[in-house]
């Protein structure tokens, strides 16, 4: 499988992850007033980063490609069980003034953070509805493609739940998922670690994928960068 068709494989596997822990059935119930949160100021800058990331740039032309990749990627998918396919995982937009957002990256993985205020998420933030969903009817999903570069190719993700401290945080829920894409005589594997937190009235999900053709994800390094983003929202 072409490097081009292994990455949209990687974002159709972020899409489908964060649509399984995306989608609530409440709202936070620690959620402070929206317009007393400002995401951009608890977001990970550079000095909260450890080991060798370096934060990545992200501009408007940047943020703009992001968005229309996942919608491009995800828009002719056939996901089972199709209860899975959540609410609250494809954005219409990124607002860098609204949303707090962080990239970065070594030689070896790239991480982003987003942040946002919890009581306007849609669909709520309620991660042991999530967890429930993970570790039940949707600890496997399959995404069948019909259409773009990946056309025809059927991808499964296996979804499992990890242990991590709280912290500070009133909700938390980590998920390694792995998934294997076959698109004819060609298969590919990609995994990933999605982190999803409420904080004082914040929702924190940081992700990170593999930069390497190994695949390997530093879970070390992840929790370091998932316990610091729910570090810094908790400060007063």
């Amino acid at each position: 499988m072409t490097g081009r068709a292994t990455r949209i494989s990687g974002v159709v596997l972020a899409a489908a992850t964060v649509a399984v822990l995306g989608a609530g059935c409440s709202g936070s119930d620690t959620a402070a007033p929206a317009d007393a949160l400002h995401p951009t100021n608890v977001v990970l800058s550079q000095d909260d980063l450890p080991g060798n990331l370096k934060t990545v740039k992200l501009d408007k032309d940047t943020l703009r490609q992001l968005a229309d990749q996942l919608h491009d990627a995800t828009k002719k998918t056939t996901v089972t069980p199709a209860n899975c396919a959540g609410i609250g995982s494809m954005p219409d937009s990124i607002n860098p003034k609204a949303d707090g957002l962080m990239a970065a990256r070594n030689d070896a993985v790239s991480v982003s953070e987003a942040v946002e205020v919890a009581a306007i998420v849609p669909g709520g933030v309620d991660l042991a509805a999530a967890k429930a969903r993970v570790t039940g009817a949707c600890s496997t999903v399959k995404v069948a493609v019909s259409s773009g570069p990946i056309k025809d190719a059927v991808i499964t993700i296996d979804n499992t739940v990890l242990d991590v401290a709280q912290g500070a945080a009133e909700q938390v829920l980590v998920v390694e998922s792995a998934s294997r894409t076959v698109r004819g005589s060609k298969a590919a594997s990609e995994k990933l670690l999605v982190g999803r937190a409420v904080v004082k009235g914040y929702a924190i999900t940081v992700q990170m994928s593999s930069l390497t053709n190994s695949g390997d994800l530093d879970r070390q390094l992840f929790n370091e960068v998932f316990a610091n983003a729910i570090a810094k929202a908790a400060r007063p």
